[in-house]
Formats: structure tokens, C-alpha cells, sequence
């Protein structure tokens, strides 16, 4: 398990965080991960000045509602700030992260609702 590439994000992304994730995205209880692994998902270093991305990939185990055993396979990007604390002054990265966070959690939500109500398919779904 990469548990350094959590840290390396920061101190409060740890295994239990990954673990309550993947409990919201799948709805399933006694979440255990089995496999947390990075995934360089066509990304290098330096590709993004606001922030560092890192992908995760994780595989886990679950249970659902009516009790029966769950495997699922999950991506789950995660944006920090640059290391070098001038670069995050310069390019005002505290700013545009606001500017997203607010996006996922009061815009998205309304135009997953609309979506809904208009019966459009998963394929067009915005990674969360």
C-alpha cells in the first residue's frame, strides 16, 4: 500500500480518508482497502503550475445495504498545493482552489439534480 504518496499530499490524507471516499462514491459499509497504489494517469511532474495532482489507484471491499459482498475498483484524483510556497503566492493557487471547491459543492450538486431529472446517462458524469 503507497501510504508515503498519501503524505506526501498531506498529513490529513490518510488510508481512514480514502476509506470514508470510497464509502460515499459507493454507498457500501465495512469499506477494507485491499490495494492503494499511484497511478500516473498520463501526468508527469510539473504538468500543472495551480497545483499537483495525484491519482490513486484502489481497490476495496464492501458491503452493500442488503449485505452482500461488493469488489470495486476506484480512481480517485486528488489536487494539492505546489510545494514551493512562492509558486503557490505567485500563481494565487489558494484562490483558483477555492474557486473549484466551491464549484463541487454548491454548483455541482444543482446540476447533478438537473441531470437527474432529465434522465441523462452516466457516461456524462463529472468526476468528483
Amino acid at each position: 500500500m503507497d501510504e508515503d504518496a498519501l503524505l506526501e499530499v498531506s498529513s490529513h490524507l490518510t488510508v481512514e480518508t480514502i476509506q470514508e471516499i470510497v464509502k460515499t462514491i459507493s454507498g457500501c459499509k465495512n469499506v477494507k482497502i485491499n490495494l492503494l497504489e499511484t497511478d500516473s494517469g498520463g501526468t508527469r511532474k510539473g504538468d500543472s503550475y495551480l497545483g499537483v495532482i495525484y491519482r490513486f489507484l484502489v481497490a476495496s471491499t464492501g458491503e452493500m445495504e442488503d449485505g452482500e459482498k461488493k469488489d470495486m475498483q476506484s480512481h480517485i484524483i486528488v489536487k494539492g498545493f505546489p510545494k514551493n510556497k512562492t509558486r503557490q503566492r505567485t500563481f494565487r493557487s489558494a484562490d483558483f482552489f477555492e474557486t473549484e471547491i466551491i464549484f463541487y459543492e454548491k454548483v455541482w450538486p444543482i446540476l447533478k439534480t438537473l441531470k437527474v431529472s432529465k434522465n441523462i446517462p452516466e457516461p456524462d458524469e463529472v468526476p468528483q
